[in-house]
């Protein structure tokens, strides 16, 4: 049987998990450039990627449950797009469960790779989580080398390219866990700093933060400076990428941030800066004692930027 033109990347984790496998996305679009790339992951995701490094997505809740227990019932239109991969690349697999032994049957001819990815928080002994999926490449020579190539280039420029920014410190205060933020009001008191010095400030607070957060609580954002709301990942997208400078907790728009190159700075309440911090040319990761901290880390970061 001859080998198909898909290469599939499914991925079903968080915003911040996702964004740090483009690098190998972007990387696989380059060693096949007669290949399609797909992610299959969420809707949302996938329409963020499909904007921000131009792959192509599929939902992978609509259709995909079933290559967890009877194959059988999978639809016709994801069997083709299965059938025709010559490359499948998975982080929804140990590589030893029903999922990789239906797909290993079902396209016996790709290549399959189980990529792990480490629990949230684990330290990994001074190894960024890039790292630690480079790693798993080490078997798979040229895949390697153009995702290690890719790797550099983002951590020169960032990727997908960016015009200069609005003068807009945009400040995103949420995050997906309690314990990873940094608290509110030290948030807003880096924010009256900032406007103090002529700065112009915005805040970001996606879907979680206006369905969890006490309303009073959003409305003092609003009430500090003027709050933006993207209706969806791509809508964020836009926000984040025109903006001069991002400020956030260890959360997925700071991930976004990163790595297309915004200068963006992230507070850790938990978990290693050093293993987990966003990918990106302009990237500075701390854990704050106070709003000093945060003040003298944007000045340094923001130095020659309009």
């Amino acid at each position: 049987m001859s080998l198909g033109r898909n290469v599939l990347l499914f991925h079903a984790g968080a915003l911040g998990d996702f964004v740090l496998t483009w690098p190998i996305a972007v990387a696989l679009a380059r060693l096949y450039p007669q290949s399609r790339i797909f992610y299959v992951t969420h809707g949302g995701k996938g329409k963020l990627a499909e904007q921000a490094i131009g792959v192509d997505s599929v939902d992978i809740d609509v259709g995909w449950h079933p290559l967890h227990g009877d194959a059988n019932q999978l639809n016709p239109a994801n069997q083709k797009l299965l059938r025709a991969a010559h490359t499948m690349i998975s982080f929804v697999s140990d590589g030893r469960d029903a999922w990789a032994r239906n797909v290993s049957r079902m396209v016996s001819q790709a290549n399959l790779l189980c990529l792990q990815t480490p629990p949230r928080g684990r330290i990994l002994d001074g190894m960024h989580v890039s790292d630690f999926f480079l790693r798993q490449f080490e078997g798979h020579p040229a895949m390697h080398t153009a995702v290690q190539q890719i790797m550099r280039s983002i951590a020169d420029r960032g990727i997908g390219g960016r015009s200069p920014g609005d003068g807009r410190i945009l400040i995103h205060p949420g995050a997906g866990a309690a314990a990873k933020c940094w608290p509110l009001d030290q948030f807003i008191s880096l924010a009256n700093r900032l406007i103090a010095a002529d700065r112009k400030v915005e805040f970001v607070v996606g879907e979680i933060e206006i369905e969890k957060w006490p309303k009073g609580d959003v409305d003092r954002l609003g009430q500090t400076a003027p709050l933006q709301t993207p209706s969806d990942l791509v809508a964020l997208y836009r926000t984040i990428r025109s903006a001069s400078c991002f400020i956030g907790n260890d959360s997925g728009p700071g991930h976004l941030a990163g790595i297309v190159g915004v200068p963006t700075l992230v507070a850790f309440g938990a978990g290693d800066p050093t293993s987990w911090k966003p990918l990106g040319p302009a990237v500075r990761a701390l854990s704050p004692t106070d709003v000093q901290d945060m003040e003298t880390a944007v000045a340094e970061l923001l130095r020659g930027v309009p």
